[in-house]
């Protein structure tokens, strides 16, 4: 069987061919792309120029209104001159007093000047009193200096309490006195809710004045108001009544307010020494009393 001696060309040529497809493929897919790139391109600049040219708003240009021309002031009017009338002096007579005018006045004159010589003769009498008074106190100042000591027993706003007391330590051999004074002291209050405002408050402080219970607006922190419905000597009182008060439908608590209250002190006053010092204490020891030393 005789050999094809074109079958080798053929096949080359068949491969050549291909390969030549295979490239204007190729090559007509780019230009596609291209164009395609291309037309996009144009479409994109076409649609930014006709917006920008049509579409987007356009500020008015608003011309400013023409100013009016200032009207001249009117010419200020002339006072008018009016005319006072002439004023004619009339001649003052001189005065002649009588003699019963100067006696008197001059009887006036006297009582002035007693009066004035009594005032002032008031005036140094209560002086004198006073420095008598002052003469009086001094020697009590004394004997409260000489003392070293002083023992304070207690200080109670009812006075009765204090008297049981004195009767009490100078049963047990003390000589104790009691002293007036004035003092802050924190007492048991019973309040009732809390507000923020006190135009609030003041609003339920009359609500509960019509119903019967007297009451006060207080002041318990920063922006925080309460009513008073009573403050008491014993925490055991201020229990009690916020308890009546809740039961009631007014939920109440029991708080704490300073306030100055005239109170009797009981107290062993000019203590002269430590000696007698030291007994004091022993006997209110022994009487299990609570006491404060202080010194003079």
């Amino acid at each position: 069987m005789a050999e094809n001696k074109y079958g080798s060309d053929d096949d080359d040529s068949l491969d050549k061919f291909e390969q030549k497809m295979k490239g204007d493929e190729k090559s007509k897919s780019r230009q596609g792309m291209i164009r395609i790139f291309l037309v996009v391109l144009v479409l994109v600049l076409g649609g930014y120029l006709y917006y920008s040219r049509f579409m987007s708003p356009q500020e008015a240009v608003v011309e400013p209104p023409p100013t009016p021309a200032p009207v001249p002031a009117p010419a200020p009017a002339e006072p008018k001159k009016v005319e006072t009338p002439a004023v004619v002096a009339t001649p003052v007579k001189p005065k002649v007093e009588s003699k019963e005018t100067v006696a008197k006045d001059a009887k006036s004159k006297k009582d002035v000047q007693k009066g004035a010589k009594s005032d002032m003769a008031r005036a140094e009498k209560p002086s004198k009193e006073k420095g008598e008074k002052a003469a009086k106190i001094r020697p009590s100042e004394e004997k409260k200096a000489s003392g070293k000591y002083m023992v304070v027993v207690g200080s109670f706003a009812v006075e009765s309490n204090a008297t049981r007391l004195v009767a009490r330590l100078e049963k047990a051999g003390l000589a104790p006195e009691t002293a007036k004074g004035n003092i802050a002291v924190k007492r048991p209050v019973v309040y009732y809710k809390n507000f923020k405002y006190k135009e609030l408050a003041d609003k339920e402080s009359a609500k509960m004045d019509e119903k019967g219970y007297k009451n006060t607006v207080d002041i318990i922190g920063a922006g925080q108001y309460a009513l008073n419905l009573g403050q008491f000597n014993t925490q055991k009182e201020a229990e009690a009544r916020a308890k009546s008060l809740t039961e009631k439908g007014f939920e109440s608590t029991v708080g704490h307010k300073s306030v100055r209250t005239d109170v009797t002190t009981v107290r062993m006053n000019g203590v002269a020494d430590d000696e007698k010092l030291k007994e004091i204490k022993e006997k209110l020891e022994k009487e299990k009393l609570p006491f404060i030393v202080r010194k003079n």
